[in-house]
């Protein structure tokens, strides 16, 4: 796990963008057409899914998957399929007109064999994705992609996630940090004591290649 510290939200913003286009490029050598890339919620983010918009990223050929969802309409202020979409990223996500059930078997279908890349944050619980701690979605076995989850922590209480398979199966990690608050998770990743049930982002370090973003 490769750590990365930045001081302005410019450089966080623009080296993650880089980073991202640095991915496709890798995989564009590698002589395959189209690149897979799944894209978390949440405030920290959104500058930065603007920033590729910005630099013509539609131009890449990157087909771009949601991480995860509420269970809310598309048009829903908490919407990360609306989030996303309005920062000019067109993206294939949980379909939340259809029940829980017909919307993740539809998403599963959807996805790739493997993502190239899987942009992820983490809670101040240590959730990743929306695996919280203690969900039954932690212990699901590998052929299982898709899961719906539950938190007491939000308002919106029923998520659409995928699993840590195809998180884990991924050929890299990029994890996007911001805030004084994260610097107890950083700290809990490291900790003995924490196992993925309490800390599911612990399960991040059984990946050959994650890169942490952190700007305070």
């Amino acid at each position: 796990m490769i750590f990365k510290f930045f001081d302005t939200e410019g450089e966080f913003v623009s080296q993650a963008a880089d980073f991202i286009f640095a991915v496709v490029k890798e995989i564009r050598i590698k002589g395959e057409e189209v690149v897979s890339i799944a894209l978390s919620g949440g405030s920290t983010p959104k500058p930065i899914y603007e920033e590729l918009a910005k630099r013509g990223v539609k131009n890449s050929n990157v087909t771009f998957f949601e991480v995860d969802e509420r269970y809310v309409p598309r048009d829903h202020a908490d919407s990360n399929y609306k989030m996303i979409t309005e920062a000019g990223i067109d993206i294939r996500g949980f379909d939340t007109a259809l029940s829980i059930d017909e919307s993740l078997t539809q998403y599963a279908q959807a996805l790739p064999s493997q993502f190239d890349l899987v942009i992820l944050g983490i809670g101040e619980d240590g959730h990743i994705a929306s695996l919280f701690p203690g969900s039954t979605a932690l212990d699901l076995p590998d052929d299982i992609s898709t899961a719906h989850t539950t938190t007491e922590r939000f308002a919106v209480r029923d998520r659409l996630t995928i699993t840590l398979e195809p998180i884990l199966k991924s050929r890299k990690i990029l994890v996007l940090l911001k805030g004084s608050e994260k610097k107890e998770i950083v700290t809990a990743l490291h900790d003995r004591s924490q196992t993925i049930q309490s800390l599911p982002a612990k399960a991040l370090l059984d990946h050959p290649d994650v890169t942490v973003y952190y700007k305070e």
